[in-house]
């Protein structure tokens, strides 16, 4: 199969003052082995250097789509922009601060199957990203099916681990909840199945700014 007989997978990135990490994650983002993929970026009003550094990437490549919004909307309102504006057939979630292996999307499409999203594992860095030996699945049971019981106390599935196929884009927005991964998660097991994919694909780093900090949670259950 060649590039063009591919669906097109779009990846949904949300900025806001992440200037510290972010070309990290964007450099990690450009050498996905798959390929179209398009980088839809939204940035919520930043006053750091956050869109400039997109607006440099936007010069290079053709595929990426960067809007900044007038005012800062929030995490929520942000990503749900976001997700709006991508075309792809496939949407992957997207952080600002983390590092995703070059194979994390080729091998979510393969195995995705009739499934309407899919996860994975991830293993845990530092600020300045050194590894902490600690993978989610540590601290988490993962879980795969098509039942919502799971997901009605506590969520296993990460947003920068999530593809959809966006016929459930309809269902999960807007965000009924304040965590986008764990509604997307929950519509999605009451609808088309979710999939876990047990390999690390994404160095996920934990600092001082993190929206979701897995390990203080994990330690308060």
């Amino acid at each position: 199969m060649n590039t063009h007989e591919k669906p097109l997978i779009s990846i949904a990135l949300c900025t806001y003052n992440g200037e510290k990490f972010l070309e990290e994650q964007l450099d990690s983002l450009i050498q996905q082995d798959y390929r179209p993929i398009e980088i839809i970026a939204v940035d919520d009003f930043s006053s750091d250097r956050s869109f400039e550094i997109l607006q440099k990437y936007k010069q290079r490549f053709s595929y990426f789509k960067i809007f900044r919004n007038p005012e800062n909307l929030g995490f929520l309102k942000n990503f749900e922009k976001s997700l709006s504006l991508c075309k792809g057939e496939y949407i992957a979630f997207c952080d600002q601060d983390d590092i995703w292996l070059p194979n994390k999307l080729s091998l979510q499409i393969e195995n995705l199957g009739s499934n309407g999203l899919i996860y994975h594992d991830s293993e845990l860095i530092n600020e300045s990203g050194t590894s902490l030996s600690i993978k989610i699945s540590d601290l988490i049971n993962m879980y795969e099916g098509n039942s919502p019981l799971p997901f009605l106390l506590r969520n296993c599935v990460s947003g920068h681990a999530i593809l959809i196929h966006r016929k459930i884009v309809e269902d999960i927005l807007p965000f009924q909840i304040g965590y986008h991964d764990w509604w997307t998660a929950y519509v999605a097991a009451n609808t088309t199945g979710i999939k876990y994919l047990d390999s690390c694909l994404v160095k996920y780093r934990q600092h001082g700014d993190s929206a979701t900090k897995i390990l203080k949670q994990s330690q308060e259950n």
